[in-house]
């Protein structure tokens, strides 16, 4: 329910593969439509979350594994101040479409090593509208905003 204190937690064990990231990206864009919803009912809501000082932190890399395994919607990563990329797409794209009505897409890309192998369950989740790629990660870790439509 929108506006209620929401967890949307997904635990899974698949093979990597099409399959895995397709449904994947059908989670996020689950989570991005809730977003989009709160985000009418909540207009004065930011789009540069490196602006509202929200900090990226790397899945693979997170301490509290518990933490990052929970997807985060909108409300609840301003309030944490902290997300992945996932969280932070799925934020992103929401705005976009319910700020700017233009389609926006969250996109997820497999993660490689350095021998050109794929990482296991290892994917970066960017945004994708009009054509133009955006990712929030590498913008709040850059301190920049690159906001649609001149947004701030």
């Amino acid at each position: 329910m929108v506006g209620d204190d929401m967890q949307l937690r997904f635990r899974f064990r698949s093979l990597d593969g099409p399959s895995t990231i397709q449904m994947l990206q059908a989670m996020l864009e689950g989570l991005t439509q809730h977003n989009e919803i709160w985000m009418r009912q909540h207009p004065e809501v930011p789009c540069c979350l490196a602006h509202a000082n929200v900090e990226y932190v790397d899945p693979m890399l997170c301490k509290d594994k518990d933490f990052c395994q929970v997807i985060l919607a909108a409300d609840k990563l301003l309030e944490h101040g902290v997300g992945t990329c996932a969280d932070m797409s799925a934020y992103v794209a929401a705005w976009i479409r319910s700020h700017l009505n233009q389609p926006a897409y969250v996109v997820l890309e497999q993660q490689y090593d350095q021998y050109s192998q794929p990482i296991d369950q290892a994917y970066h989740a960017y945004v994708i509208s009009n054509g133009v790629r955006y990712d929030p990660s590498e913008e709040v870790k850059a301190g920049i905003c690159r906001c649609p439509g001149g947004a701030q």
